[in-house]
């Protein structure tokens, strides 16, 4: 090391005159620290009496250390060929340190150190290695009374980015699987895509094809990402609308939605479910009774094969639009005793099984993290307290097929036909509202104007709302899959910092305006410059589940 490099020395003899009065005469730590020192080859020892250019200080770094028994912190600022000048901050107990302003100075063969308004001449002996210094120095014109110390450069923990473009952007090839079957059931039919012939007619149609049911095979299509190294992936389960009636697993706005969340990293499946009943109110109830089974049937499927499908069963959504969304709020939240009013009223436990009961066999268990609700309804809204599961909605204010807030589905129908035939239902508006009154996490978008599917056009091309619409649920989400990864602490002692989200796997901090004193994984501690512009703390999180999460608090700086 070049001599030149002892401009270190300057970085320590601000705290001699500082802790003249508050030093020991006996063993302190900074002593302690100076033997357990070993020294490298580069290392060198300076004393007052070799003159080196002190305007070539560094004052790119904060050093921490010890003089005696006393922690600081300190920084030069500012250096030119005969003075420098920086603060110092004695670590004194308080989580704000306050920052002392000092200069050194060379003038007539001497170096003075001043702070508090007070100079002294001082005289010293530095060893400077290659990232610290240490040795002894004395404000006593004779040298008899000296003092230790011990100073390494502050190194902040290297912080790294974790932000991910995973289930944000479109980052792999979606690898489909068609028509897997997930169970069997007695019914009328599993699909009948919509076409450009009007509701009723087609409804009139085929009322022929309600006289018995058959065995039917439930089928899925599966998109999963290619080539992805992640081993579990959350899954998404859509659900298609069509009046419990009509609709198909392959309906543009299922397969695009299902293509779309597996490019960014999902598991998604599209299901086929038994459709079709006669002109009567509890045909109609026992249909919709039945695409909850059906619904459920698939989740089990999806969860007894998760190893094949690559899902993580910790991670599972449903989404649904119109009778698709009716079923996916009900699989969610509804459980045995808590089914529909008329579930009970016409027996319908004996005559289709329980819930579990119906399609297939397996007995696996699962748990529903959050739904998107796309103009859906629920028959009770008492179901929304039994599992407090988080619901994002969106519903066009204009639609009279299934309300918006509360009434009868079809109720511009001729000779109140929707509410002979249906029961009364409560929209998105409705449930967004209770669930506030529950504090459970919901959003709501309603889309003004709108009637019943507002995401196509009339001549059935996907138009904006239905873009919009995905980059909501998208953003929702993920927000559940980053789960609580909020920074928890005390604000009126604002020193220890803690993530408790027991899904992070790698974690990364940094601060401004302060010095991390401790880091773990999940917790930092942490001394504040009370002087710095800004007190901030940033978490960057990379989770089991392949999400990304950054968090960052700004502190008020305190008075």
């Amino acid at each position: 090391m070049r001599k030149s490099s002892a401009r270190h020395i300057i970085l320590i003899l601000w705290g001699v005159v500082l802790l003249f009065s508050a030093c020991k005469r006996n063993q302190d730590a900074a002593s302690e620290k100076i033997k357990e020192r070993k020294h490298s080859k580069e290392a060198i020892t300076i004393t007052e009496s070799e003159s080196f250019d002190i305007g070539k200080i560094d004052t790119a770094y904060y050093y921490y250390g010890l003089l005696e028994d006393s922690c600081f912190y300190f920084k030069v600022n500012a250096a030119d060929q005969q003075t420098i000048s920086g603060h110092y901050y004695p670590v004194d107990g308080s989580v704000w340190l306050e920052a002392v302003p000092f200069t050194i100075s060379y003038r007539d063969k001497k170096y003075y150190f001043k702070a508090n308004g007070e100079e002294k001449s001082i005289r010293f002996s530095v060893t400077i290695d290659t990232s610290s210094f240490f040795g002894e120095f004395s404000t006593d014109p004779a040298g008899l009374l000296t003092r230790s110390f011990f100073f390494e450069r502050y190194y902040e923990p290297k912080y790294q980015d974790f932000a991910t473009k995973r289930f944000k952007e479109s980052i792999f090839q979606a690898q489909v699987k068609p028509d897997v079957v997930y169970g069997t059931a007695k019914g009328y039919w599993c699909s009948y895509p919509m076409n450009d012939t009007k509701y009723l007619k087609m409804l009139t149609s085929t009322l022929g094809k309600t006289a018995s049911r058959r065995n039917l095979d439930l089928t899925m299509d599966v998109y999963m990402p290619e080539d992805d190294t992640l081993d579990r992936h959350p899954l998404i389960v859509f659900l298609h609308g069509g009046a419990f009636y009509f609709g198909d697993k392959g309906a543009t706005t299922m397969s695009e939605w299902c293509k779309h969340f597996a490019e960014t990293g999902y598991v998604t499946a599209s299901i086929n479910y038994r459709l079709g009943f006669q002109i009567s109110r509890a045909s109609i109830q026992r249909c919709g009774y039945m695409a909850i089974q059906d619904a459920h049937a698939a989740l089990r499927f999806l969860v007894a094969n998760a190893k094949e499908y690559g899902i993580d069963t910790n991670a599972i959504f449903v989404a649904g639009t119109s009778a698709g969304a009716i079923t996916a709020l009900n699989v969610a939240l509804t459980t045995n005793a808590t089914c529909p009013a008329f579930v009970q009223e016409h027996n319908l436990t004996q005559k289709c099984g329980r819930l579990e009961d119906s399609g297939n066999s397996l007995k696996n268990k699962f748990k529903v993290k959050a739904i998107a609700n796309m103009w859906g309804a629920l028959y009770d809204l008492a179901v929304l307290k039994n599992k407090r599961i988080p619901v994002i909605s969106f519903h066009g204010t204009e639609d009279h097929i299934v309300p918006y807030d509360e009434g009868y589905p079809f109720s511009s129908l001729k000779s109140n036909i929707g509410e002979r035939l249906f029961d009364k239902m409560y929209g998105s508006k409705a449930i967004h509202e209770r669930m506030n009154e529950l504090h459970i996490h919901n959003q709501f978008f309603p889309i003004e104007g709108m009637g019943h599917s507002p995401y196509e056009d009339a001549d059935g091309h996907l138009n904006h709302n239905y873009y919009f619409i995905q980059n909501k649920i998208q953003n929702f989400f993920l927000d559940i899959l980053c789960g609580n990864c909020s920074v928890g602490y005390d604000k009126k002692n604002p020193t220890r910092f803690t993530l408790s989200n027991s899904n992070i796997a790698q974690t990364s901090w940094k601060v401004e305006g302060g010095f991390i004193t401790e880091s773990t994984p999940g917790e930092i501690q942490v001394l504040w410059r009370k002087n710095a512009p800004k007190h901030t703390v940033t978490a960057s999180c990379l989770l089991k589940n392949g999400a990304s999460s950054t968090k960052k608090i700004t502190l008020k700086r305190s008075k």
